[in-house]
C-alpha cells in the first residue's frame, strides 16, 4: 500500500533541527537527507527510514507526544535518543514516548521495546533535570 509523499524538509524544520540532526536521528547520512529535500532532483524515503520518519509525523501529529518529542530534543543526546528510540521499530519506539495508538506492543517484542524506550526515555529525562539543576545552582 503506497504512502502519501512526505515533505522532509518540513517536517525537519518543525522539529527544529538541521540536517546533520536529522540524518543522525534516522540513521541516515546528511547527504541523503539533501537529496530528500532537493527541489532539482527529489528523492522519497524507503524502507527503515521512511518508516521513522512516518513514525516522526505520528507523533507530532497528537499533542502530548509532540511536547514529549519536542523536550527530548532539546536535552543533551536528545537527537541520539530519538534515534535509538526510532531504532527500537516501528510502534516499539513510538510506544517509549507515550504513543499509546501503535498496534505492537501485545507481543513479547513489542513489551521488551516499549519497556527497554521507556527506561531509555527515563534515564534521559533524569540526566537533564539533573543537567538543568545544576545550571540553576550556578546562577
Amino acid at each position: 500500500m503506497p504512502t502519501a509523499p512526505i515533505n522532509v524538509r518540513d517536517l525537519r524544520e518543525k522539529l527544529g533541527l538541521n540536517q546533520v540532526e536529522l540524518a543522525i536521528a534516522l540513521c541516515v547520512t546528511q547527504a541523503t537527507v539533501a537529496r530528500w529535500e532537493s527541489k532539482n532532483c527529489p528523492t522519497q524515503p524507503t524502507g527503515d527510514a521512511a518508516r521513522r520518519l512516518q513514525h516522526l509525523q505520528a507523533m507530532m501529529a497528537i499533542p502530548k507526544e509532540n511536547k514529549v518529542l519536542q523536550e527530548t530534543l532539546r536535552a543533551a543526546g536528545g537527537v541520539s535518543a530519538i534515534a535509538a528510540l526510532l531504532s527500537l521499530g516501528s510502534s516499539m519506539g513510538a510506544a517509549a514516548l507515550g504513543f499509546a495508538g501503535v498496534g505492537a506492543l501485545f507481543g513479547p517484542i513489542g513489551i521488551a521495546g516499549g519497556v527497554a524506550g521507556g527506561l531509555l526515555y527515563r534515564l534521559l529525562q533524569k540526566a537533564h533535570n539533573e543537567n538543568k539543576k545544576r545550571k540553576e545552582n550556578r546562577k
